[in-house]
């Protein structure tokens, strides 16, 4: 971006990080990695500083200080003393599948970088678990979202998502295989199985209504006119439960934010495999995330939110790629949209007898096919763009620069302060202005301005042919 003065004093900051001190007695091996660690390993890449590399190397020896474990399985949480003591480090019995399965990327990057393969070496065995168990758990080819790294289960579990505490495992199964070159035959595997099993059961095209009535009265309306010949060719990927009994899966049609990065990753495993239909998969389900944030009377998409299946996955489709006609029942959603409210309104028996209580209004004010919105927060998360910007570069359709175009003027509007930007409480109000929340996660940098600024750019700067962008934006410079 031209800011070498900013970066030459971060380069001078981080060099006195001392990385074997913490404020806390333990920290994070996930949130480490792919914060701290990525972040090192991209502005080395990108400048080739040398102490951005010793730093990366102290890092990553912590990192893989996690892994001296009885069965080399990497612990979730760091003992900062026990690590430093090689001893005392204890594997958790349950985590989540993100957390284990989103250590690859940096680890292989670090041994690329430095030739020393025992970084990746501890991850090799990560990888084997997750293959090995792909096609044993209750959905097959995909993981449960809560996984046993003491156990070595990757299988046992009844509910399914490609959301919060699962999305980067998936995320990093095509983005490895770009960044070892193919060197890895279980990778493509990993990423086949995984989306044709998502296709089959997870996704899902929603009941919109025309583009006229999509919404409540805002000044986004018109922005859903943009896609009005495109409102049956959106997916969104919801969570499957499997019945306690029986085992049968059944669809839950909610979705978050978290989950829209999966479009992007659709298209970009799709060309790396040389499987357009799945580029065009990816391109329904970031279709189905705009969609989400045009309808909203900010522009803006809230954290989670449902809506009426109307065709489940794309199996119904010969090619997996084309939306089926499906007319809009007014009565069917909005019983759909009173039974959300009443299920949610026996949650809380002080609220259940209570008619006028503003939860019930607001569900009546949810724009035509959104039947709850359980989390109204806009919290600067960059999924969507993420996305938008993948198919933007995989595809060059000026529809995705569009897009982001009022996504990004939606986002400017609400959240911008005097000293950053804040999460929007509520996305959902037709006030001038949301209300702010004193709020604003580093990811708000590290990914969506970033994303926003990518896809404005040309397409040679951080080109998807030379680097692998990691779950945090951070991108890894591609061997040649």
């Amino acid at each position: 971006m031209g800011l070498r003065d900013e970066f030459d004093e971060a380069v001078a900051a981080v060099a006195e990080i001392d990385f074997g001190n913490s404020t806390s007695p333990t920290v994070n091996i996930f949130e480490t990695n792919i914060r701290y660690l990525g972040g090192l390993l991209a502005a080395y890449d990108l400048s080739g500083r040398s102490v951005l590399l010793q730093k990366a190397v102290e890092l990553g020896d912590l990192i893989y200080g996690g892994f001296n474990t009885e069965h080399r399985m990497p612990v979730d949480m760091i003992n900062f003393e026990a690590a430093k003591a090689g001893t005392g480090l204890v594997v958790e019995n349950t985590v989540v599948s993100a957390s284990p399965g989103t250590l690859t990327l940096e680890l292989a990057r670090l041994s690329q970088i430095t030739g020393d393969p025992k970084y990746y070496d501890a991850i090799t065995a990560v990888v084997e678990l997750f293959y090995r168990g792909q096609n044993q758990t209750g959905l097959p080819g995909l993981f449960p979202m809560f996984v046993s790294m003491l156990r070595g289960d990757v299988t046992t579990g009844d509910t399914f998502t490609l959301g919060g505490c699962a999305d980067s495992l998936y995320e990093y199964f095509p983005k490895l295989h770009a960044l070892l070159s193919g060197a890895d035959p279980r990778l493509p595997v990993l990423t086949r199985t995984f989306m044709d099993a998502a296709k089959r059961h997870l996704f899902f095209q929603p009941m919109v209504p025309p583009s006229s009535s999509a919404s409540t009265s805002s000044s986004h309306n018109d922005n859903n006119d943009k896609i009005s010949n495109k409102r049956n060719d959106i997916l969104i990927s919801g969570t499957v439960h499997l019945d306690y009994q029986t085992g049968e899966p059944h669809l839950d049609p909610e979705t978050e934010h978290l989950t829209c990065f999966i479009g992007g990753t659709f298209a970009l495993a799709g060309r790396l495999l040389h499987r357009e239909e799945e580029v065009r998969v990816g391109a329904r389900l970031t279709r189905g995330c705009v969609y989400a944030y045009r309808a909203f009377p900010t522009g803006l998409m809230p954290e989670r939110f449902s809506m009426v299946p109307c065709g489940r996955g794309t199996q119904d489709d010969n090619d997996g790629t084309t939306g089926k006609p499906c007319k809009w029942d007014e009565h069917k959603w909005a019983e759909e949209r009173d039974k959300q409210l009443q299920l949610q309104g026996a949650e809380s028996e002080s609220e259940s007898n209570n008619n006028n209580r503003p939860e019930q209004q607001q569900q009546h004010l949810l724009p035509k096919g959104f039947t709850r919105v359980p989390d109204k927060r806009y919290i600067l998360r960059p999924e969507a763009i993420e996305s938008v910007f993948y198919m933007w570069r995989i595809t060059g359709d000026a529809e995705w620069q569009d897009a982001a175009w009022d996504m990004f003027r939606a986002v400017a509007e609400s959240t911008a302060t005097d000293l950053g930007a804040a999460a929007v409480v509520d996305v959902t109000t037709t006030a001038a202005k949301p209300e702010l929340e004193d709020y604003m996660e580093s990811f708000w940098i590290a990914e969506t301005l970033k994303y926003f600024y990518l896809v404005f750019s040309p397409p040679d700067l951080i080109s998807l042919d030379k680097y692998v962008l990691n779950t945090e934006a951070h991108p890894f410079l591609r061997p040649t």
